[in-house]
This record gives C-alpha cells, sequence and structure tokens, in this order.
C-alpha cells in the first residue's frame, strides 16, 4: 500500500510540474502560467520580418522563439516521460492488488476504479508525449497557431495574405519565396513526427491490450481494444496529413 501511495503522490507531483515548470523554467517572461499572449505578440512580429527575410532561412529575431518553444516542449517531454512511467508502476500496483484473492466486494471496487484511472493516466502520459515530440521536432509548426485566424490590416496580414496566395497558386510571385519553403518542410516534419509517434503508441496499446485481455477483466480489454483502433485511426489520419503539408498550412493561412 505504501508503494501505491507514493506512486500516486508523484504523479500528481510530475501533473502539476508539467502545468507550471515549463512557464517558470524556460518561459522567459513570453509563454507565462496564464496565457501566451507575450509570445503571441513576439511571434506575429517575427513571423512577418521572417516572411519579408530576402534570404532562406530563420531570421535571428525569429530563432529566438523558435528555441524557446523547442525547449519548453522538451521540458513537457521529460516530465510526460517521467509521468507515464510512474502511472505504469502505479497502475501495475492497482491491478495487481484487484486481482489479490481474499478482497471483499467493496474493496476490489474500489481498487478496480483507481486501477483503470491509472490505467487512462498512463495513456494521457502518453498522448502527451507524442504531442510534444512533435513541437520539439518542428517548434516553427508548432507556433505557427499562435498566429490570428483574422488579423487586422497590416503587416502581419498582408504577410498571412501572401503565403496563402503562395501555397495556392504555383505561378504566384510568393510561391518561390524562401521562407515558404521553410515554412512546407517545418510542416511536413511537424506532421511526419506525430505521424511516428501515433503509429509507435498505437503498437504499445495494441500490446498492452493483448497482455491485458489474458489477465483483466473483459471490460478492460474491450476498452482497450477500442482505445487502440482510435489510435490506429489517428496515427492513420496523421501519415495521410504529413503527405500533403501544404493542406495543413492552407488551414492556418486562409484568412477568415
Amino acid at each position: 500500500m505504501r508503494r501505491i501511495v507514493s506512486l500516486t503522490v508523484l504523479a500528481v507531483v510530475l501533473l502539476a510540474a508539467f502545468l507550471v515548470a515549463p512557464a517558470l523554467l524556460v518561459g522567459n517572461g513570453l509563454a507565462t502560467l496564464s496565457d501566451n499572449a507575450p509570445l503571441a505578440r513576439a511571434f506575429a512580429t517575427e513571423f512577418t520580418v521572417f516572411w519579408n527575410a530576402p534570404r532562406s532561412g530563420v531570421t535571428p529575431g525569429l530563432v529566438e522563439l523558435v528555441d524557446l518553444w523547442r525547449r519548453w516542449h522538451a521540458l513537457k517531454i521529460a516530465i510526460s516521460l517521467l509521468f507515464a512511467v510512474t502511472t505504469v508502476g502505479l497502475s501495475a500496483a492497482l491491478w495487481g492488488r484487484f486481482l489479490a484473492p481474499g478482497r471483499s466486494r467493496a474493496g476490489r471496487v474500489g481498487t478496480g476504479s483507481a486501477a483503470v484511472a491509472a490505467t487512462v493516466s498512463v495513456l494521457g502520459g502518453l498522448v502527451a508525449i507524442a504531442a510534444n515530440i512533435q513541437a520539439t521536432a518542428a517548434p516553427l509548426s508548432a507556433l505557427l497557431p499562435l498566429l490570428p485566424a483574422d488579423p487586422p490590416a497590416g503587416d502581419l496580414r498582408l504577410a498571412m495574405s501572401q503565403i496563402h496566395d503562395g501555397l495556392v497558386n504555383a505561378d504566384s510571385a510568393f510561391a518561390g519565396r524562401p521562407a515558404l519553403a521553410v515554412l512546407i518542410d517545418s510542416q511536413r516534419t511537424y506532421l511526419t513526427a506525430l505521424a511516428v509517434t501515433a503509429t509507435v503508441v498505437a503498437i504499445g496499446c495494441a500490446v498492452g491490450t493483448g497482455c491485458a485481455a489474458r489477465r483483466l477483466p473483459r471490460g478492460v480489454g474491450i476498452a482497450g481494444a477500442v482505445i487502440t483502433a482510435a489510435v490506429v485511426v489517428a496515427a492513420v489520419a496523421a501519415w495521410v496529413s504529413a503527405a500533403d503539408p501544404v493542406g495543413s498550412l492552407l488551414a492556418i493561412f486562409s484568412l477568415e
């Protein structure tokens, strides 16, 4: 029982760290505990400079923001990995207690409910790892959702309009901009990273479900199969999206 309590406390501490540590350790005053508005404003400014730069590559101002966002998500990967390992241990301990002979019906119900919650937490940790891996692999693409969907008239709106034109019209003067090639390559990396991690998670879910079905109640196996199917569908969708990075960019740069 002491092991279960210790792992539960550690899981709660790691969950709190996931929420607050990035802002405190790497936020640099731009990504805060309350919101990312300062980061969004800085990114909008630097993104406009990047788009209008005559040379290829990311401009120095944007490099700083991209590096900040990479560190932010890399820290979240580390915390999520520790959380997943902790909840795996907690799940194993709880399911072992659930299967132990001589327990009352009420005790089994309570332990079983806690074991299910811990198992779901494992999946949550894996999803967090997958999401943050793609953001660490391509932080520029991870920053794009911070751009306003309908910016006011000005340099940013003009840049986003020109990017849209370059994406949909191969004959456009903006289609050959070096910055557009950087955006497309970043988006391809971003989506491919998601597809790879989703595939790994799907394989892990399938293996875990197969092992669980041999010892745990049938309902757990059925739930695992449903979750595995959902992750497989998500992985397939991610691979389809990775094959068309332009399509996903258009969803960001289609002004309302």
